[in-house]
């Protein structure tokens, strides 16, 4: 059977032929069936049903299905969630990451209303398992069709996967490094160079002249458009496991650490890591150690709802002088300024607390309004 009638009869074993309302259990059952048609045996020990993974001296962790090599090596964890499970969200894939890693495996499948490859061999260019391809159950999907020619047994234990894995790992890094550099045109000092540039192309009508005609000029760098568009399948999981992801990554570096070394590491860009920090920070998770070296204070991330909760209490309840801190410190994360209506939202406090301690700010000069409405810190 050629690969695109094997993908044809893993779509009908995963979605055709499935009630929406199928047990875990069940749907598990059908995993194993489409993995079968990939040349894998279930009685030969090469697919074993929740192995058991050792943790440290007493505990043990069970992934749901596992390949398995010659000399028990672990080559492909698989995590199964009934189609009607958000593979979105971060519960399943933190779980697989968790396997992979204890595992010491390359690849990890999370398979629910589509397919999931996960990445974390010596190509990954980051240290937490990679999002690399994400592959919907439709009878014609070229990526589907890949997918069986990636993970069919034959071709898979000679790694005939590898130029496949190089692709999509590329692709992923281009399109990472046209993210950051699309942050870099965006910023002030992209600006500064460009009026350099132009200062220096028509230096012959004298400087007096030019400064002149560029000091009234004004012009905006933004992107109507996308003009590049990052594959689905290399698009990480975004809000909680954004955060998760950082946070981890700081606990792993207790004596501190900055955001180019976060961004290195966990292959968000700079405004992803940029508004996890802010949103660490606001949750009470980090702190700066010093200025722009970041520490982990929780073991874990405080819930947002208890966060907000808790917060509008105490500015409701306390003193002028906390409902002041409040807003200051919200104010400090903004460095291009922030408007009232969005500190009334991002701390909970009421539009007149805010107005009071914006006013009484500014009257001690740690704030100023840069425009009208747009407020930071001196």
């Amino acid at each position: 059977m050629d690969t695109k009638e094997i993908w044809k009869e893993i779509c009908f074993l995963l979605s055709g032929s499935i009630k929406p309302d199928i047990s875990e259990k069940d749907y598990e059952n059908q995993v194993i069936r489409a993995i079968e048609k990939l040349g894998w045996r279930e009685y030969t020990g090469e697919i074993k049903r929740q192995p058991e993974l050792k943790v440290g001296r007493s505990m043990t962790i069970r992934p749901d299905v596992a390949i398995y090599g010659q000399g028990d090596e672990a080559l492909i964890m698989i995590e199964v969630k009934r189609p009607a499970v958000r593979l979105s969200k971060e519960e399943p894939s933190d779980q697989l990451i968790s396997y992979m890693l204890q595992a010491q495996s390359d690849f990890g499948l999370l398979i629910g209303s589509s397919i999931r490859l996960f990445y974390n061999g010596k190509e990954n260019p980051q240290r937490r398992p990679l999002l690399l391809d994400r592959i919907t159950f439709e009878s014609n999907s070229e990526e589907g069709i890949r997918f069986v020619s990636v993970f069919n047994r034959n071709d898979f234990l000679k790694s005939a996967y590898k130029p496949h894995i190089k692709n999509l790992i590329d692709k992923f890094t281009a399109g990472r490094n046209i993210k950051n550099l699309k942050e870099i045109l965006l910023q002030k000092e992209t600006k500064a160079k460009i009026l350099d540039l132009l200062k220096n192309e028509y230096s012959e009508y004298g400087s007096d002249v030019v400064d002149g005609a560029l000091r009234d000029l004004k012009f905006e760098l933004s992107y109507e458009l996308e003009s590049v568009i990052t594959p689905p399948s290399i698009i990480v999981d975004q809000g909680e496991s954004f955060l998760k992801t950082v946070f981890d990554t700081i606990k792993q570096n207790q004596d501190g650490i900055g955001k180019s070394k976060l961004v290195q590491l966990t292959g968000l860009t700079t405004k992803q890591i940029s508004n996890q920090l802010y949103k660490l920070t606001k949750r009470g998770a980090i702190t700066t150690k010093e200025r722009g070296i970041y520490i982990a204070i929780r073991k874990k991330i405080p819930p947002r709802k208890k966060m907000l909760e808790s917060k509008t209490r105490v500015a409701k309840t306390s003193s002028g002088g906390t409902i002041r801190k409040i807003v200051y410190d919200e104010i400090r994360q903004y460095k291009d300024g922030i408007t009232k209506d969005t500190l009334v939202k991002a701390t909970g406090l009421e539009l007149r607390q805010v107005s009071n301690a914006l006013y009484k700010l500014s009257k001690k000069k740690l704030i100023h309004s840069i425009k009208r409405g747009i407020y930071v810190v001196l």
